[in-house]
Formats: C-alpha cells, sequence, structure tokens
C-alpha cells in the first residue's frame, strides 16, 4: 500500500513531465497531509495492541528519549 502512495506521488507530483496536474500548492499541501494521516492510520490499524503490551515500556522509554534528543538538537 505504501509503494502505491509513492507511486501516485510521483504521478501527481509538482515536476512530474510532461505537465503538472496540480497547479495550486495549497492543494499539494493539504493531500500531503492528508496521505500521511491515511498512512499513519494504515499502519496502526495493522499493528497488533498485544505487541505494543509486551514491549510497551522499552518502546515508551526509547520514544521519549528520542523526542527529547530530536527536540535538543532542533533547539540548539
Amino acid at each position: 500500500m505504501a509503494i502505491g502512495f509513492i507511486v501516485a506521488g510521483i504521478i501527481i507530483g509538482l515536476d512530474s513531465p510532461p505537465f503538472s496536474l496540480i497547479l495550486n500548492l495549497d492543494v499539494l499541501n493539504l493531500f500531503t497531509e492528508m496521505g500521511v494521516i491515511l498512512l499513519l492510520f494504515t499502519v496502526g490499524m495493522e499493528f497488533p495492541v498485544q505487541k505494543l503490551k509486551t514491549i510497551g515500556r522499552k518502546a515508551i522509554i526509547i520514544a521519549s528519549t528520542k523526542a527529547l534528543a530530536t527536540l535538543t538538537i532542533g533547539f540548539f
């Protein structure tokens, strides 16, 4: 499914030869945000909750550390 999203993005993309199907950048930004939301929703629906319960504590620690490191690097 993700490959289909990538191919559709290439076809509809801003600089696709021989012409661009989207001339308004606001519409393009809206489509990209909707695509990311749908992709994350699809991944979330396929992720087993039991596996999350098994690795939950480790995942929370790793994700929090990564988010804090990214925030710190971005700040400086």
